[in-house]
């Protein structure tokens, strides 16, 4: 992966994960729901970084 793009994945994936822990400050009623996604984002994270450098 050219780095290039590695800058542009760790952008995007902060991106996310600050918006995130926004959502998480504004309704923090719903917890559970914002710790699932963030739990989700970290597989899809691994699985896209295992699908980009090693196959």
């Amino acid at each position: 992966m050219p780095q290039a793009a590695v800058g542009r994945w760790v952008g995007l994936i902060a991106a996310i994960a600050v918006s995130g822990l926004l959502c998480l400050v504004i309704d923090n009623q719903h917890w559970w729901i914002h710790t699932l996604k963030g739990f989700l984002l970290l597989c899809a994270t691994g699985i896209f970084w295992y699908v980009s450098w090693w196959h």
